[in-house]
């Protein structure tokens, strides 16, 4: 007789069964894993640490980057890995003891991606320089935690948002640098805290709002570059109080209100450019105490008045920008001590008067412009002292005489367009028969004599350098042209008239060349004393 067992059955709750399933699953799973497959390692066992024990804020900062590389490489490739030693990775410093991460300096490494909020875990990091690369997403908040930091760099990027107030708390960051990216929204006065600030860079952002009084509390910044953003506002006179200022760059923003007098206290200055905004009034004799001062610019603005004497003191100065404003009176003088300049321009403005014959004596100018004033009389002979001078303007004035020879080798000019003749005649060999002048003509000499008969006269003239000259008899009523081949003959010259002399003029056909000769009767001698006509 067979005799049949009994049928045993289990039923487990439903629990149960479902964890046995996934169990036997991840096992299936396990065994059909192809051999080569890796499994995650981490920064403490995987290569990346070593004596992970004693360097537990190493391990925490590697794993802290290896969460954020994606993030931050975006289409980039860093070769951060578990796998690779933290001293091996790019733009990775370590340091200290225990070892953390004190720098991460990726610049120009073409990152696409945004910066990770998680490297605020990074508290011993001293320096983080991303500059130059295509980042986008705002500045996270979370660096306001790193109180090690000292450089703080995310120039040339396209980070927009605004500027977090917690980086106020980084009172050991010595430099600041956001430059040229899309940031917006105000500049946060907590910036006024960072006591141990050098350089603050802003310049090529999109900022609004005034610019706070409280950075006149950053007694150790040297370098101030807000350059073209939209601030609005006066300019702080609490920026006067920053006794080490080096460079003080608000240029093509929205400011208005006049240029602050206590600017003139900052006596270590050697760059002050305010150009392209909307200031009124005028320049404070207080700037020329700024001894150190190498270049200034208050171009385009509305400034009025006049010039100051007082630029002349600023003895280093090599660049001056003046123009496009609405500045009157004349040209000081003094300009002409400043031996180091460089640059000139004062154009576009309403100034009048001569132009000062001192500035012949900066023998080191490169650029002079003064064109679109309301200047009158002659252009200066010593101006053609200038040997290095490689731009000039000077049209758009009154400017009367002619243009003195060393300026018609100034490679760019506008002196065509002030229709004036060249003042070296370039001619010789003046000659008046029966008498005849001696010696013959000398370009350098002031004054002729010659005996002659009051009888009619033959005047000819030799020209040179290729100059074929035309001779004008007049007196006070009557202009006399020569003929074709430069001489007038049976021309009488008649003193005792009521008329003391005759001039002769000799004009080149070109139009460059001008002088005039007044022959004067002296008793049965004719004296004959060249001049460069100043009216042509």
């Amino acid at each position: 007789m067979l005799v049949s067992s009994p049928t045993v059955r289990f039923q487990f709750p439903p629990s149960v069964a479902i964890a046995a399933l996934v169990l036997l699953a991840g096992s299936a799973l396990i065994a059909i894993q192809p051999a080569h497959a890796q499994t995650t390692t981490s920064c403490a066992d995987g290569g990346a640490v070593a004596n992970a024990a004693n360097n537990p804020g190493l391990v925490s900062d590697c794993e802290t980057l290896l969460a954020a590389r994606d993030t931050l490489a975006g289409t980039a490739t860093l070769n951060w890995s578990a796998s690779h030693p933290v001293r091996q990775w790019e733009g990775i410093t370590i340091g200290g003891s225990p070892l953390r991460v004190t720098e991460l300096d990726l610049v120009n490494k073409g990152l696409s991606g945004e910066i990770p909020s998680e490297f605020g875990k990074l508290g011993e990091m001293e320096l983080l320089d991303l500059s130059q690369n295509p980042l986008t997403g705002p500045i996270p908040t979370e660096l306001g935690s790193l109180a090690n930091m000292t450089l703080l760099s995310l120039s040339g990027n396209q980070l927009t948002g605004g500027i977090p107030v917690e980086l106020g708390n980084l009172s050991k960051l010595v430099w600041l640098d956001f430059s040229w990216n899309q940031l917006t929204g105000e500049i946060p006065a907590e910036l006024g805290d960072l006591s141990n600030l050098d350089v603050l860079l802003l310049a090529g952002n999109q900022l609004t709002g005034t610019i706070p009084t409280d950075l006149g509390n950053l007694s150790k910044l040297e370098w101030l570059d807000f350059y073209g953003n939209q601030l609005t506002g006066e300019i702080p006179a609490e920026l006067g109080d920053l006794p080490n200022l080096d460079v003080l760059l608000l240029a093509w923003n929205q400011l208005t209100g006049t240029i602050p007098t206590e600017l003139g206290n900052l006596s270590n200055l050697r760059g002050l450019s305010l150009h392209g905004n909307q200031l009124a009034g005028g320049i404070p004799t207080e700037l020329g105490d700024l001894a150190k001062l190498a270049s200034l610019n208050l171009s385009d603005n509305q400034l009025t008045g006049v010039i100051p004497v007082e630029l002349g003191n600023l003895s280093n100065l090599d660049t001056l920008a003046l123009h496009n404003n609405q500045l009157t009176g004349g040209i000081p003088k003094v300009l002409g001590d400043l031996f180091k300049l460089k640059s000139l321009s004062l154009d576009t403005n309403q100034l009048t008067g001569g132009v000062p014959v001192e500035l012949g004596n900066l023998f080191n100018l490169e650029q002079l412009t003064l064109h679109n004033n309301q200047l009158m009389g002659g252009i200066p002979v010593e101006l053609g002292n200038l040997s290095n001078l490689e731009s000039l303007g000077l049209s758009g004035n009154q400017l009367t005489g002619c243009i003195p020879e060393g300026l018609r080798d100034v490679a760019d000019h506008d002196l065509d367009e002030l229709v004036l003749p060249h003042c070296d005649v370039l001619l010789s060999g003046l000659a008046i028969s029966p008498g005849k002048l001696a010696p013959s003509f000398d370009p350098h000499r002031s004054a002729y004599s010659a005996s002659v008969g009051l009888s009619p006269v033959k005047v000819t003239v030799a020209a040179t350098n290729d100059h074929n000259a035309t001779i004008q008899f007049f007196d006070e009523n009557d202009l006399v042209l020569a003929d074709g081949d430069s001489t007038v003959e049976g021309f009488q010259v008649e003193f005792g008239s009521g008329s003391p002399a005759i001039k002769i003029r000799l004009v080149s056909d070109d139009g460059q060349a001008t002088h005039t000769y007044t022959v004067t009767d002296l008793g049965n001698r004719y004296d004959a004393n060249e001049r460069r006509d100043p009216k042509g």
